[in-house]
């Protein structure tokens, strides 16, 4: 059985159309979700008296993926170099060619308009879609000649605006269908306190969607989250 590989799929020609592909040389060992919430304090005390304030939620940042990537082709290109068919085994991609595809994914593209949108997937798992908004790439280890055979990306990669306020009010509100992709770590009564604010509707989910076992949830699952009536 092979091994499935973290891919990045990526917009190209238009909008939409994720028909360009990276996939990684080694599969990563961690893949970091991040998400900030910012808070304010709001009506404090004169200074000199015992201070008291309410906590009011301001906004939540669009959440980020950060992953590493590692390209060794060392054992290929170092064994093979004095070998006569190496001009031949070169044209395989290099560890300059994989650095430089990652880099064109956060430069301005001319049908686009902008960077491309890219699609994170491992496998049968969707696991993000985003732009990359920072990226570091360093050569670890080169060839006697200067060619680098070894390098590390560090890419992070940050979620898509998708709408205006008042459609995200309409996406949240329990009173409109939805649907909502399963990420690691999810259970039902979290989804419910996350979209119904209230935990104890996570038994509508379940019977939307069929689930018999609340407990097992599967990462890239799409959910049908019912209105609540």
């Amino acid at each position: 059985m092979s091994i499935s590989k973290l891919t990045i799929n990526y917009e190209k020609y238009k909008t939409g159309s994720y028909l360009g592909k990276l996939e990684a040389l080694f599969n990563p060992s961690q893949l970091v979700f991040s998400k900030k919430v910012h808070w304010t304090k709001d009506n404090p005390l004169p200074e000199g008296e015992t201070q008291s304030w309410t906590t009011l939620y301001d906004h939540t940042d669009p959440e980020t993926l950060s992953v590493n990537l590692f390209f060794d082709v060392y054992e290929e290109v170092g064994a093979w170099k004095s070998n006569p068919l190496y001009m031949i085994f070169m044209s395989k991609p290099t560890v300059l060619d994989y650095m430089k595809s990652l880099a064109e994914l956060a430069r301005y593209d001319e049908e686009l308009h902008q960077p491309p949108t890219c699609m994170l997937q491992w496998g049968k798992v969707k696991l993000f879609t985003g732009v990359l908004t920072d990226l570091k790439q360093t050569y670890t280890m080169f060839l006697d000649d200067g060619t680098p055979v070894r390098a590390t990306a560090d890419c992070t990669f940050t979620e898509v605006a998708m709408d205006s306020d008042a459609t995200r009010y309409e996406l949240h509100s329990p009173d409109v269908d939805k649907t909502y992709v399963v990420r690691p770590g999810d259970t039902l009564d979290m989804i419910a306190a996350q979209l119904y604010d209230d935990r104890r509707q996570w038994r509508a989910i379940a019977e939307a969607n069929g689930i018999d076992n609340p407990r097992i949830l599967v990462p890239g699952q799409i959910l049908h989250i019912p209105k609540l009536r």
